[in-house]
């Protein structure tokens, strides 16, 4: 006699499951697909494993032919599910089309050759037959099942194993558990056939599936109920493994900060809801996204819509939206890729990322188009981010160093610490490069310490034959969060032994406006002796009496400035000058190339220059080289 007590509470927890799953939103991929073909046919196995196991059990009521087919459904379920479980495995390791295809050729003839003797056991009685009275009888190739089932589980495991770098820490193990639980419930069929155990075992797999894999909330921005930035990128990445044509049309609330501090935000977010509702109730062929920020993305793939859904978006942004009582006036500009580029899924990603930045913008007035230079921007800026994160962590960031001379004899007195990285791949990245990537994703902290420690070990080493009064070390406005960053470096000092009064630390203009966490971390580094110095004055829109209430030393003109002036002279220059001469400010002019540019801002008063005039940065081994045994004038010949 069979023991039905495992299948029937399985079949109404998997019941109640399916229904669930299925009411909530879907990204059409491959491997949700599969999830669903799974749970259906898990279903499916279930009901027919009862009903045929009960027709065998009682015979006698039930026509034979109706025992044959119930019996030939249930081994054909059984086949399919196995064979789905493994597809599940082929699709979530992201697997390509043309590599799916190798990958799932041998399962597929495995599964045709099963397929083909079970089906013929109506004839041959192969796998099973049922006698006159009914009876099931076991066929003598029957085991090809288990060979069939184990066959599956264990290429599975193999292919998990093999692609394991392609799936996070949870779900690699997730998955080998899944796997192992099949291949256990297998044994255990074949050792108590007698208990339906083996449906268990399957709906414990899909319970962890779904638990690593599935779960809708993994996919769904909880603000507005589109789908998220992880799943954006599932479904390019779905596209463009199995060659989809498609196109991605975003948009992005200009100024959405802004808009995001004058409206409230409660307001916005309510906004926010309006817009995504909008978009699913209009677009409902169509996957919708939230992205962050104001940024939604839509994914069609039909690209001939490309015109019909931007004019459908840009004439309801006609219109306001009415978000707790109150009328949002909100602008928007477009972002377009067309997947005829062909771009991979990371640079995609990263384009579009950059693109709705500038879409953002509030002087933004023009929609973006992803193109082919674009996308090389992006592979670049990938290669560099990977460039700095190596140098950073093998401690390979180069400092350079360029002269400050004193304006009256051209003296050398200090040096501007510059950081500077050689990639053994991509060679000389300019800071303009990597500066950026490095305040953006962090690593300006780890990299401006380097710096700074590398500084000191310069000035320890080789000060003695050099003798600069000061060396400027850039300082991010990143860094200054840094509860801990005064004694960070006061502790870096003092390991060298040098004087505080050596270092100067330099912050740009843009970094003091507004800043009281910057201005309460400079009044401590200047209480223990450091010095500041206000890099690129003029590049943004403080002014004279607004950097007076920072602890500075020392301001330095930015390059733009003194260019600008020796194109078209005015009087600005030399009043700027004077003033921070009058304000106990001891001023640098940048960008000196020339000797008329010296001797001008020397009459200006000036009391240091810096510029290509003199040295352009150089690395600290080539600096000991020229200006070491105390030779502290420039030669200029």
């Amino acid at each position: 006699m069979w023991d039905f007590s495992n299948i029937i509470p399985a079949i109404c927890i998997l019941t109640i499951f399916l229904i669930y799953y299925l009411s909530r939103p879907r990204l059409p991929v491959r491997a949700k697909a599969t999830f669903i073909y799974l749970v259906i046919v898990e279903e499916l196995t279930l009901l027919i494993d009862l009903v045929a196991t009960y027709s065998v059990q009682y015979p006698e009521k039930f026509p034979v032919s109706f025992i044959w087919i119930v019996n030939m459904i249930f081994f054909v379920l059984f086949i399919v599910r196995i064979y789905l479980f493994f597809l599940f495995v082929v699709y979530v390791i992201d697997i390509k089309n043309k590599d799916a295809k190798f990958r799932l050729k041998p399962g597929m003839i495995m599964f045709a050759v099963t397929m083909v003797i079970t089906l013929s056991s109506f004839f041959t009685g192969w796998v099973y037959s049922i006698d006159e009275a009914g009876n099931y009888i076991r066929g003598p190739v029957y085991d090809i099942l288990y060979v069939h089932s184990f066959f599956y589980v264990i290429s599975g495991i193999i292919l998990i194993f093999i692609n394991r770098r392609k799936l996070k820490k949870n779900q690699y193990f997730s998955t080998v558990i899944y796997l192992v639980i099949l291949f256990v419930g297998l044994i255990v069929r074949i050792l108590l056939p007698k208990h339906l155990v083996m449906d268990m075992f399957c709906s414990a797999a899909l319970v962890i599936i779904y638990l690593a894999f599935e779960n809708p909330e993994f996919f769904l921005n909880a603000s507005t109920g589109l789908f998220n930035r992880n799943s954006f990128r599932m479904l390019v990445n779905e596209y463009n493994n199995t060659n989809q044509k498609y196109k991605i049309i975003c948009f992005a609330i200009r100024d959405y900060q802004i808009n995001r501090d004058m409206y409230g935000w409660q307001q916005m977010d309510r906004g926010l809801q309006l817009i995504s509702d909008y978009l699913t109730s209009t677009f409902k062929k169509d996957a919708c996204f939230y992205l962050r920020n104001g940024d939604f993305a839509i994914i069609t793939d039909n690209p001939d819509r490309e015109e019909e859904i931007c004019n459908t978006i840009r004439q309801r942004f006609e219109n306001t939206w009415l978000a707790e009582g109150t009328e949002l006036f909100l602008y928007i500009s477009f972002v377009v890729y067309d997947s005829s580029l062909g771009a991979k899924t990371d640079d995609i990603v990263s384009s579009t990322r950059a693109a709705l930045i500038n879409a953002g913008r509030v002087d933004n007035q023009d929609d973006i188009r992803i193109d082919e230079e674009m996308i090389k921007n992006v592979d670049r800026q990938i290669a560099v981010r990977k460039a700095l994160e190596r140098a950073i962590d093998e401690d390979n960031i180069l400092v350079y160093l360029q002269p400050v001379v004193r304006a009256s004899d051209y003296a050398i007195v200090g040096a501007e610490a510059l950081a500077r990285i050689i990639d053994p791949d991509i060679g000389f990245i300019p800071p303009n490069d990597f500066i950026p990537i490095a305040e953006m994703n962090g690593s300006i902290s780890k990299l401006g310490k380097q710096v700074f420690e590398k500084t000191c070990r310069f000035i320890k080493e080789h000060n003695d034959e050099i003798g600069l009064e000061w060396i400027n070390v850039n300082l991010s406005p990143i860094q200054c969060m840094n509860k801990n960053l005064c004694d960070e470096f006061t502790e870096i000092v003092e390991k060298y032994n040098i004087p505080v009064s050596k270092i100067h630390l330099e912050i740009t203009e843009q970094s003091v406006i507004d800043s009281e966490i910057l201005k309460s971390q400079m009044q401590i580094l200047v209480q223990h002796g450091f010095k500041f110095a206000l890099d690129d004055y003029g590049s943004g829109y403080s002014n004279a009496s607004s950097v007076v209430s920072y602890p500075l030393s020392n301001i330095k003109i930015d390059r733009g400035i003194i260019v600008s002036y020796f194109n078209t002279p005015s009087s600005l220059l030399p009043n700027e000058i004077k003033i921070f001469l009058d304000m106990d400010f001891s001023v640098t002019a940048e960008g000196v190339e020339t000797e008329e540019m010296a001797e001008k801002l020397k009459e200006f008063g000036c009391n240091y220059l810096q510029g290509f005039y003199f040295s352009k940065p150089i690395p600290m081994d080539e600096f000991v080289e020229k200006y070491g045994k105390n030779c502290l004038k420039i030669d200029l010949e």
